[in-house]
């Protein structure tokens, strides 16, 4: 391997590893994955439905549907080393658990290239991880535990043996993409169908030998997913049952109770539709992100017709099926991602042939990273909860008695998780108060209660207005309010917007600390810092705009408070609730 293979081969890595770190927290779409992390790791696999319903978060807050215990087993475990090594006194395990999420991703993505390499040749692999990279969503989710993320992973590998010939390669193909389809995403069942399709109707392999290969994985994944999650779901609400398999069985096969309710009963549509054709005009451009893919994937089926059958055709298929359940999320289609990208880089190689089509192409690729760094940047500011719950551990105390901390359900839902109630991202040596009680409450009527509200010492939320008691503001933590085009002369505002100070006032909320911290950035606000410049004008890019610029806006939107008048902190218990992390 040359040094330059091996630069190519450290870019997935470094790139995914540096959305995780501008990005290191998560919203309530990774929480069970997060959660159930953590509770393996804290208390190994429980032993009765009264360990689970004690110890694991998942228990008293199951979510919409059910999802497999496979992927977050699996990763605390091929996670444990590097808590082993010490890293967790340094750094929080949540960002341990995502990096090594990220670096199993990253690995499929190497292998894919590889198999580019072998069959296209090395320009195209080059190409191929280039555009790749340059993308946002891809390296962006990379690394987060959602089960989209798990089912990518192995269908970048299925779909790296289906590139070349081999008959063993294809197979395995075949059976991890069956087992994928039947542990984490039901939707990979239908590119299933129509990949087999294709490669039967090319004589690339057998009907009978594609049909044995599924039956190995997606068996060997069902007797998984059934004895593990079963175990794991033994105390699940009814409406988790999967149909008839639980009723005379007493079995759960998780993915197929949420393809029940998500595509049968139409549970899904609650969530929002879309026009059938979302994933062709919107999905699939904001996916790829890469402007000259208009030109280079028509380049790549015309240079290159069996290719095209082989990686377009099911890809095709694939969103175009799918495009006929009216709930649609770019997630569900993102794993014909890969094979796009491959190729819109055949074309690029073609296109590079000539000197104004390899200028073009640097510069598309330029163009796309770019964009990708300013969608990670506003992306990163989306976790308003999870930066209030880091920021929360710099102001607890370490005292002789628990202090109790409430979270609403905005909090639990923007960042916060188990991991973080434990330890800040990046934990001190002085270490981290370990008697912090946390409650989810989420009852309304509950919440009404000035009783409810005696014990907790502290309080995150992002409706101060809403708490019964006299607090202090200690923090307003700011997030992501909107994205704006300003036009040539419009100036930016970098500052943040404060609507809840009002709001606050009018409950009597004292907010000497916030209003402190207010004039302090107000004083300051003529030195700004990098960031700061970079909103303003891109360090000088809005001036090669003619005065054009994509303003961010942020506003305070989770508040720190605690109580003043000392009759919190002590003795309190926690609530229960679903507080959506």
């Amino acid at each position: 391997m040359s040094l330059l293979d091996l630069v190519f081969a450290l870019l997935p890595p470094s790139v995914i590893l540096t959305h995780l770190y501008f990005a290191p927290y998560t919203k309530v779409e990774e929480s069970f994955s997060l959660q159930a992390i953590h509770d393996l790791t804290r208390h190994g696999i429980p032993a009765s439905a009264d360990a689970l319903a004690r110890d694991f978060d998942h228990a008293l807050f199951p979510g919409a549907v059910p999802r497999s215990f496979l992927g977050p087993l699996a990763l605390t475990h091929l996670s444990a080393p590097l808590s082993a090594l010490g890293l967790n006194a340094h750094i929080n395990e949540q960002l341990l658990v995502r990096a090594t999420l990220g670096l199993l991703v990253s690995a499929a993505l190497v292998f894919f290239a590889h198999r580019v390499r072998r069959v296209h040749g090395t320009a195209v692999a080059r190409v191929y991880t280039l555009l790749q990279l340059s993308q946002f969503h891809l390296p962006y989710y990379a690394s987060r535990t959602l089960p989209n993320t798990f089912a990518l992973l192995l269908s970048i590998v299925a779909h790296g043996c289906f590139i070349g010939r081999g008959r063993a390669m294809t197979a395995t193909g075949f059976a991890l993409l069956t087992a994928a389809a039947v542990v984490f995403r039901a939707e990979l069942a239908l590119l299933l169908a129509v990949q087999l399709a294709v490669l039967v109707f090319t004589r690339r392999t057998g009907l009978w030998r594609a049909l044995v290969a599924c039956a190995t994985g997606g068996v060997a994944a069902l007797a998984l997913t059934l004895r593990v999650d079963s175990h794991f779901w033994q105390a699940a609400p009814a409406g988790f049952a999967t149909p008839l398999l639980t009723r005379y069985t007493g079995l759960i096969w998780p993915e197929m109770s949420a393809f029940v309710f998500n595509a049968v009963h139409g549970g899904a549509s609650a969530w929002g539709t879309a026009p059938w054709h979302h994933y062709f005009t919107a999905a699939l451009p904001k996916l790829l992100l890469n402007p000259i893919s208009l030109v280079t994937i028509p380049l790549g089926v015309v240079a290159h017709r069996r290719a095209a059958a082989e990686y377009l055709l099911p890809a095709l298929w694939f969103v175009a099926a799918y495009s006929l359940l009216p709930h649609k999320e770019w997630r569900f289609v993102v794993y014909v991602v890969p094979q796009l990208t491959l190729l819109s880089a055949l074309g690029g190689v073609r296109l590079a042939r000539h000197p104004l089509g390899a200028t073009a192409l640097a510069a598309s690729i330029a163009a796309s990273a770019t964009i990708a760094a300013g969608m990670l940047a506003i992306s990163s500011l989306n976790y308003p909860g999870g930066a209030a719950l880091n920021a929360l551990h710099s102001h607890l105390p370490v005292p002789a008695c628990a202090n109790v901390v409430h979270m609403d359900v905005p909090v639990c839902m923007t960042g916060a998780s188990r991991f973080l109630q434990e330890r800040p991202l990046w934990p001190t040596a002085t270490g981290v108060p370990q008697l912090a009680l946390f409650d989810k409450t989420e009852n309304a009527t509950t919440l009404l209660d000035p009783m409810f509200w005696e014990p907790m010492e502290w309080v995150l939320t992002a409706t101060p207005e809403r708490v019964i008691g006299k607090y202090d503001v200690v923090q307003a933590v700011p997030g992501l309010k909107r994205v704006r085009l300003y036009k040539p002369g419009e100036t930016v505002r970098v500052g943040v917007i404060s609507p809840a100070r009002e709001a606050a006032a009018a409950a009597g909320l004292r907010a000497e600390a916030a209003e402190e911290a207010e004039q302090a950035r107000e004083a300051g606000e003529a030195e700004h810092g990098w960031w700061e410049k970079f909103r303003l004008d891109g360090l000088g890019l809005r001036a090669l705009l003619r005065g054009w610029w994509v303003g961010v806006e942020m506003e305070e939107m989770v508040w720190i408070l605690r109580r003043v008048d000392g009759q919190g902190g002590c003795g309190g218990t926690t609530g229960q609730g679903h507080g959506g992390a």
